[in-house]
């Protein structure tokens, strides 16, 4: 990486555990200029991924959404014949895209 940039991980930012999540949002709140945010498709609508979303809106200006197991989602389209996968693909862009604006 070039000078001056650190990747960090986060375990815990989600978790129900208070001290494992104060210590997680601590880190971002106090070292992150920006957040790649990797998360399941299917996921990328969740509860828990639109609140860390909206909260990291407050203290990041950079948020990267990397949505994983496309290929997952393809597959099991073509396999069932049913919705197109890249529909599933596009919607849930859709619904993240908002969170990081």
């Amino acid at each position: 990486l070039p000078g001056g940039i650190r990747i960090i991980d986060t375990p815990g930012v989600n978790t129900d555990v208070a001290a494992n999540r104060e210590r997680a949002w601590s880190v971002i709140r106090s070292e992150a200029d920006g957040c790649i945010l990797i998360t399941d498709l299917q996921q990328v609508v969740s509860r828990s991924t639109k609140e860390f979303l909206l909260e990291l809106k407050s203290v990041t200006p950079h948020i990267l959404l990397v949505m994983t197991k496309v290929d997952k989602a393809l597959e099991n389209a073509s396999e069932v014949g049913g919705d197109d996968g890249w529909q599933q693909v596009e919607e849930a862009r859709r619904r993240g895209a908002p969170l990081r604006a």
